[in-house]
């Protein structure tokens, strides 16, 4: 799983694997639009355009990053918020994780339950 306490600034361009126009790093935790099950860890807009509009933002996960051509700005407020970032994220996958174990009071542990 991707440490996202390292993840990319804002501003960084990318080149994703299989691509041949670059990314700039503008947000974090999206989802398409019909798809909220599915969070991406970035939203980028095409390079050197910019924005042009909303349904030209494309969403990536990190493992797609084939070369990374500029980093965007590191500076004391994107490691702290990297590292708010991460802990929000890490909170909301155990609280996923604990909502998906089996409750233990609805468990049926009689011999036809296990057949």
């Amino acid at each position: 799983m991707y440490d996202y306490t390292h993840r990319l600034p804002a501003g960084t361009v990318v080149l994703l694997k299989n691509a041949n126009k670059r990314l700039m790093i503008v947000g974090y935790q999206r989802y398409a639009l019909g798809e909220p099950e599915k969070i991406y860890d970035y939203a980028g807009v095409y390079f050197p355009e910019g924005f042009l509009a909303p349904d030209k933002i494309a969403l990536f996960d990190h493992d797609q990053i084939d070369r990374i051509i500029f980093m965007g700005l590191q500076s004391g407020e994107q490691i702290a918020y990297g590292e708010a970032l991460a802990q929000a994220i890490r909170e909301n996958q155990e609280k996923i994780a604990q909502e998906d174990a089996p409750n233990p009071d609805e468990v049926d542990d009689t011999p036809e339950g296990n057949v």
